[in-house]
């Protein structure tokens, strides 16, 4: 025999207030969520996210290179950077005119300090020659694999802004204040490979074919030079200076320009009056 089920009307009222409680909230969630579609086609749209330790490039996310701060250097200005093919690290500083070798491990060493104010440029050879551009004398030297300073040559102008090599092993060095870009032989022949109407040609680098592309001021041109010498104004920016340049490896050039004072060393403050 089945007995029949008995529920209190306060039971009864409980459980259909559950019940209707849960349909009312089934029925708003099943009505509030839609499916969204979106695109992202610019760096712009994850300007608002938050990133940590990572790098947005145009085809993806990549980590961060890691930031440490590097002791041992005393002087107070670091004017250039360049690798080697095993990753060491050379910088160029001031005043007075250094070059120190950062190890890939971290170890940082003392290669030579110059008796010129600043080490304006470096580059390295195929061979592993260390070359250096001083300023203000324009004494370019190189530094041997064992440590020997060599004075390559001595330009008649005050700044060496940028040294490069190009892919047969040829330097170049960009100069001011005449604007002239000399190209320099393994024995140390200098000739004038360009002399532009600018005053400073502050930074050049060079594709694959050997073309060189140089920057300016006060006018901020960018010229293209082939291997022979024939010279191109490529691009007129609306700055006074265009400062640097690179290429990557599908031949576009980027530029970064600068407006304002003409660019200059700091001047080394005298020493204070000795009282007796």
């Amino acid at each position: 025999m089945i007995k029949p089920l008995k529920i209190s009307s306060l039971g009864f009222c409980r459980a259909l207030f559950i019940f209707l409680l849960i349909m009312f909230l089934y029925n708003a969630d099943s009505q509030a969520v839609s499916t969204h579609f979106f695109t992202q086609s610019s760096s712009a749209g994850f300007d608002q996210g938050k990133k940590n330790l990572v790098s947005l490039v145009n085809d993806g996310i990549t980590l961060s290179p890691n930031l440490n701060l590097i002791k041992g250097m005393e002087e107070p200005y670091v004017w250039c950077l360049t690798t080697d093919k095993y990753d060491n690290v050379y910088i160029g500083t001031g005043d007075p005119g250094s070059v120190y070798k950062l190890s890939p491990t971290g170890d940082l060493t003392l290669l030579h300090k110059f008796q010129e104010l600043y080490v304006q440029s470096l580059a390295v050879s195929s061979t592993g020659y260390i070359f250096v551009g001083t300023s203000p004398q324009g004494v370019i030297y190189k530094i041997t694999p064992w440590r020997e300073v060599i004075m390559v040559c001595d330009l008649p102008d005050s700044y060496v802004w940028r040294l490069k090599f190009d892919g047969a092993d040829r330097l170049y060095a960009a100069t001011g204040p005449e604007g002239r870009i000399y190209r320099i032989s393994e024995n140390g022949e200098v000739t004038v490979f360009y002399d532009s109407p600018q005053s400073h040609v502050l930074d050049m680098t060079i594709d694959k074919e050997n073309n060189l592309y140089a920057c300016s001021e006060p006018d901020g041109l960018i010229y293209k030079l082939t291997p022979d010498g024939k010279a191109f104004v490529i691009y007129d920016a609306e700055e006074g200076e265009i400062h640097c340049l690179s290429i990557d490896s599908a031949g576009d050039l980027y530029a970064g320009t600068a407006s304002g004072a003409h660019p200059q060393l700091p001047v080394t403050p005298p020493a204070p009056p000795t009282i007796p």
